[in-house]
């Protein structure tokens, strides 16, 4: 005889309810190490393009010309972020190619293929602002970005949110050139 008093065991319905209260606690986890690996991203790629200036203004400073500055040339000589370099090209942390040209008196660096988040990040660096900053100017997506004391009918840096979030299309696509002095 079987007596209702001794079942022992899980029902269906209390399976049913460990495992949803497992499977939310796993997305929670799964979104919380996510939006913690996104935020390392965009501090690396924030990281990147200060790095990349540096290593060019340590480089190149005494010289007084950056002619010379490409991606082959900081390859060749092994003063490119590591983390940056893949099959002699260099790649920012949202594996987008960088490029790097050289001019006389200044060098621009561009990085590709940015979602649009990280293009508004990158857009509203708070660069020095004042006459001595060696950011010259900026450009988002063909927007360009000046100092209010240069002459030149674009937008002026430092540049607002409301500019660069225009200047920032939808999707991955975005380029962003900053050129430096």
């Amino acid at each position: 005889m079987r007596r209702d008093g001794d079942e022992r065991g899980a029902t269906l319905i209390e399976i049913l309810m460990v495992l949803g209260i497992v499977g939310a606690f796993s997305v929670s986890i799964a979104t919380l190490i996510n939006s913690m690996y996104d935020r390392y991203r965009v501090s690396r790629v924030g990281g990147q393009i200060a790095e990349l200036k540096k290593v060019i203004n340590n480089r190149y400073i005494a010289d007084g010309r950056y002619n010379n500055v490409s991606v082959s040339t900081l390859i060749n000589e092994g003063i490119a972020p590591k983390d940056m370099v893949s099959n002699n090209k260099l790649f920012h942390a949202y594996s987008g190619e960088v490029r790097v040209v050289g001019n006389t008196d200044n060098f621009e660096i561009a990085f590709t293929n940015l979602p649009q988040k990280i293009c508004v990040e990158l857009g509203i660096i708070d660069w020095v602002v004042d006459n001595s900053s060696d950011l010259v100017s900026m450009s988002i997506n063909g927007n360009g970005f000046n100092w209010p004391w240069v002459a030149v009918a674009n937008k002026t840096l430092p540049a607002q949110m409301a500019d660069v979030a225009a200047a920032c299309k939808e999707g991955d696509g975005n380029t962003i050139k900053w050129n430096f002095q």
